[in-house]
């Protein structure tokens, strides 16, 4: 009783106190928490939500794949023919229970139940039927899937005014952004937003229409998944009352079941006013768009991870082949984060209970990023095949695996090679990386020059080595001179060339050995045989340009300073199994390098052609010719040897052609015959019969 009394007198003094220590508290929680701000554990997390910089992509590979799917829908059959067959289905049923039950006992002496046909139990079973959507609203739905295929196609080949400006074509660019999503502790039931606002920078140039940057479409524009929920509801409701000898029961029950499948969207893509306050750029041309990730199936909080999210723009600049300038724009991005109510699927501000901070967003502001978006034209100039070595080996008798390395040898690099086409999907080729690929083709393509590579950018061009500056001015071969001889050690041949360089004027150039060293590896082809390796190469000293050197009949009929540079010479052993006629022609082959590197020449065959052109009452004719026979000393040894008439007679002084005569005796005791030509190894020749 005097605590009460103490209190009604001094309760203004009581409550005075209570207020005082009550801001205490609060001040010292308030203290707390900046000291704990200051000096509490330091997270690099921030909001959870972070946005990379804005990177800009092939508008055109996008476009094809668009293009690709846009026939792929065009092609799908959403029409079902068989809809006619639920024609006169049951389209629904419906069935309702319930169950009351009132019982009145009174209290008397117990006797037994009488017993007869009033208890009973019907069990009935309800015949089974299969429902269904009527005829006509399958038909609905077959087409309005149709006109979503349409829209969809409609979509993705871009409206005119996103593609045209100033009856020019529009430049269009791709914009990627990697988000990555960590939710902290404390937004749990919340979405996270991304929003991005995109503009031309102020100080660009050649700004055409109104300057505005048109958005084309947002890459997803949700990402969703079926959810099945399942609602019941059971009520039970039961009574009794007892009054002296009766008792009165009451019960009620009452059972529902709901099951539906509806849809729940994790990403979410929008568009938005970019004056709306807070605005991040104070500019109506800008454009605002974003995502908004919501958590899914049940789970309070937005999934972590990484997602990479694209969006087709289209610039106020046109697309020119000869305007090879950057269009800049600039990128500035935001991220917070929104109450979200999964029941509703609706979501609102986020606010915090802490007085000094009831914004409760987390709300980041990234800086503002300049970013220069090439054309088209810069795209595939920039991107294409650059080619700087080109190697072949040889894989088989008629084959050869071709090694090519430089840069921007993307993945769908195709090479095009004697009408033949050469593709990673096929097995045919094989890309090692951007920088290096290898194909395996026939010899005949590689010295045929028909080689073409297709590059992921740019346009189609011939499979060749640019100028290397360590050739000097080497820019093509030219032969002087191609013979070929027989060999005394067996059946071989030995080919020899003469090879020269030419400038870009057609004039000498030097080609020594070491020039070899920085193309691909010759090839030396005798019609269509090509000749294995190795050759030989012997550097060829040039010829004095003040002087004019005359060989001599002794010297070997090559012209020895075929060039005022140095020139090449190139050897090699001719199997057996390769056909030489005089008219074959020898090609000389650099591959790779163009048509300039390759050299043909007429091949001169050093071997004597004799004929059997009759037989007399006592002498036998023969006629021998020699490519060389006109200028060189030649005998023949049968019997005894012919150097001079009457045996062996020179037709003409201009030609290498003979007449020999021996006796029909010497022509039928001798199968053979030795030609020997001054300066060249003998020949061992048969003598031709009278078959021949």
């Amino acid at each position: 009783m005097q605590t009460l009394l103490y209190l009604k007198a001094h309760w203004h003094i009581i409550i005075g106190m209570l207020i005082v220590l009550g801001l205490a508290a609060a001040a010292y929680i308030d203290w707390q928490f900046v000291q704990l701000g200051l000096y509490g554990p330091r997270d690099t997390v921030g909001n959870g939500i972070t946005v990379g910089l804005g990177k800009a992509f092939d508008n055109r590979s996008l476009s094809l794949r668009i293009e690709r799917l846009s026939t792929s829908l065009a092609q799908l059959k959403v029409v079902d023919q068989k809809a006619t067959e639920s024609i006169g289905k049951l389209q629904g049923q419906s069935s309702t229970s319930s169950a009351h039950g009132l019982t009145l006992n009174a209290n008397a002496p117990t006797t037994a139940a009488p017993t007869g046909p009033g208890n009973t139990t019907d069990n009935k079973s309800e015949p089974k039927s299969e429902s269904t959507m009527a005829a006509s609203d399958i038909l609905n739905e077959q087409l309005n899937l149709a006109s979503q295929i349409v829209n969809l196609q409609t979509l993705y080949e871009r409206s005119l005014t996103d593609r045209l400006i100033d009856d020019t074509t529009r430049l269009q660019s791709v914009l990627g952004f990697q988000v990555s999503i960590t939710p902290p502790a404390g937004f749990e039931n919340s979405a996270a937003i991304v929003e991005v606002a995109v503009r031309i920078s102020p100080n660009q140039l050649n700004v055409k229409s109104d300057g505005r940057v048109s958005l084309v479409a947002l890459i997803p524009q949700e990402k969703t998944y079926n959810s099945q929920s399942i609602s019941a509801n059971s009520q039970s409701i039961g009574g009794s009352a007892v009054a002296s000898v009766v008792t009165l029961g009451v019960n009620s029950k009452g059972e529902s079941r709901q099951l539906f499948v509806h849809r729940d969207s994790d990403i979410v893509a929008f568009e938005r006013k970019p004056t709306k306050q807070p605005s991040m750029f104070d500019d109506k041309k800008a454009i605002v768009f974003g995502w908004e990730f919501r958590p899914v199936l049940g789970h309070t909080t937005v999934a972590a991870g990484v997602r990479q999210m694209l969006a087709v723009v289209s610039l106020p600049h046109v697309d020119k082949s000869e305007d090879s300038k950057y269009v800049n724009v600039q990128i500035k991005t935001r991220t917070y984060w929104r109450r979200y109510d999964h029941t509703k699927q609706t979501s609102k501000p986020k606010w915090h209970w802490y007085p000094r901070q009831t914004d409760g967003s987390g709300m980041v502001t990234n800086e503002t990023q300049e970013l220069e978006i090439p054309n088209t034209s810069r795209i595939h100039t920039s991107l294409s095949p650059k080619i700087e070595r080109i190697d072949w080996y040889r894989s088989g008798p008629d084959h050869a695996i071709v090694t090519v390395k430089g840069e921007n040898l993307f993945s769908g690099t195709r090479i095009i090679a004697g009408g033949q086409v050469y593709r990673e999907e096929d097995g045919t080729l094989v890309s090692k990386s951007d920088k290096a690929l290898e194909f395996e083709t026939p010899l005949l393509t590689i010295v045929s020059g028909d080689v073409v590579i297709s590059g992921r950018f740019g346009p189609s061009f011939q499979l060749t080595l640019g100028n290397n500056p360590k050739l000097s001015n080497l820019r093509g071969l030219f032969i002087t001179k191609a013979v070929i001889k027989q060999s005394r050690h067996g059946k071989f041949r030995r080919i020899t060339l003469d090879v020269k360089g030419l400038d870009a004027n057609g004039k000498d150039a030097k080609l020594v050995r070491e020039s070899l060293e920085y193309l691909p590896e010759p090839i030396l082809f005798i019609g269509n045989d090509p000749i294995p390796p190795p050759y030989e190469y012997f550097d060829g000293e040039p010829r004095p340009a003040t002087s004019s050197i005359k060989e001599p009949a002794e010297q070997e009929f090559t012209r020895r300073y075929p060039s005022t540079e140095k020139w090449l010479r190139v050897e090699a052993w001719i199997p057996s199994h390769i056909v030489v006629s005089r008219s074959s022609l020898v090609r000389f082959r650099v591959p790779f390098c163009g048509f300039a590197f390759q050299a043909p020449y007429p091949l001169e065959v050093f071997e004597p052609a004799v004929t059997r052109l009759g037989k007399g009452e006592n002498n036998t004719v023969f006629r021998i010719s020699h490519s060389l026979g006109h200028e060189r000393v030649m005998t023949v040894e049968i019997d005894r040897i012919y150097e001079k008439e009457p045996g062996l007679v020179k037709i003409d002084p201009n030609q290498g052609d003979y007449r020999l005569t021996i006796s029909n005796m010497v022509a039928t005791q001798y199968r053979n015959m030795v030609l020997r030509i001054a300066g060249h190894e003998p020949y061992l020749i048969p003598i031709p019969d009278e078959k021949t």
